[in-house]
């Protein structure tokens, strides 16, 4: 009989033993309390049950956890799987993780790009394949919706940036910026703070930063988390009606709080596509199909027009 086991990172790190036929297919989350990797986490199962493949996934603490993840990934590699899957928290702990997962005879993968091929490539590592988003897009399509809701050509903006190292969170504000500066050159960045993927930690800097600059209009955050904190601080102060707020991955959190006028958009990143078709293409590498492939998931803005509407064939991978 096939299963699919979750199995929270210190755990697993207390209970590893090595697999006796090396069946399994083994996936390394970023983290477990953050919505969006419940969403991979969910498409993962579903689908390794779809599949019938035995499936574990770990999952580190949170998105700052890059010893505690490398830590697992070893766990991992005790195990002898047929495939690693990562979304390593940075390339280098990725690139760690599998030179020696390679070492050990372990095909390898990518999930959430943040190890592209091309990256893996040059420290000596073949990817099986690599999906994920594209981050620089997910910052244009965020500028380009914040374009149509700013209402003036001189908009000034807060940035909330991702936790230091993230290739994805960086990207995500460098998409933005580049995009921004195209469409608005009048624009202002006020101000563009690491919020560390953290939802209270956005509501704090979200705070501190309208105490110096009161009169922000646009506040685009790298993830929804600290998207959704700097709404609580908006609240706070009074301003919801004035200021919008552009979040990034699609959550549950995120879509209610666009119902509820909280939040004006984000633009989803589909992580349970992102971890059905992990699953597939890890079965597929596995049983000698074609590898080095590299797959980019679509990204939708979800506002709520968009929402309301529900039409859009996309939604159906939105959890």
């Amino acid at each position: 009989m096939r299963r699919t086991v979750w199995i929270a990172a210190l755990l697993i790190l207390a209970i590893a033993k090595p697999a006796l036929a090396g069946d399994e297919y083994d996936f390394v989350l970023t983290g477990r309390s953050n919505p969006y990797w419940e969403a991979m986490a969910e498409g993962i199962k579903e689908t390794a049950q779809a599949r019938k493949i035995d499936a574990i996934v770990y999952e580190a603490a949170n998105e700052r956890d890059a010893e505690g993840e490398l830590n697992i990934c070893l766990a991992a590699i005790s195990r002898k799987p047929k495939v690693i899957v990562m979304s390593s928290i940075n390339p280098s702990i990725g690139i760690e993780c599998f030179k020696q997962a390679s070492a050990a005879g372990i095909l390898v993968a990518d999930v959430d790009g943040n190890l592209p091929v091309a990256v893996a490539a040059k420290a000596g590592i073949k990817l099986a394949f690599s999906i994920g988003s594209d981050n620089l897009e997910i910052g244009r399509e965020a500028a380009k919706y914040t374009g149509t809701i700013a209402g003036k050509p001189d908009p000034k903006i807060l940035i909330l940036e991702g936790t230091a190292g993230s290739l994805n969170g960086e990207r995500r504000v460098e998409g933005f910026r580049a995009e921004i500066q195209t469409l608005m050159p009048g624009a202002v960045i006020a101000a563009s703070i690491s919020a560390e993927f953290d939802r209270l930690k956005g509501l704090n800097v979200t705070a501190d930063l309208l105490q110096r600059t009161p009169d922000v209009d646009i506040i685009y955050a790298a993830n929804d988390e600290m998207a959704l904190g700097a709404a609580e601080a908006v609240r706070n102060v009074g301003k919801s009606s004035h200021i919008r707020i552009v979040g990034i991955d699609g959550t549950i959190a995120a879509r209610k709080a666009i119902g509820e006028g909280r939040l004006t958009a984000t633009v989803a990143q589909l992580p349970y596509l992102m971890g059905k078709r992990a699953v597939e293409m890890a079965v597929d590498a596995a049983n000698g199909g074609k590898t080095g492939l590299t797959e980019i998931t679509p990204v939708p803005v979800l506002d709520a027009a968009m929402l309301k509407a529900g039409t859009d064939p996309l939604l159906k991978y939105v959890r």
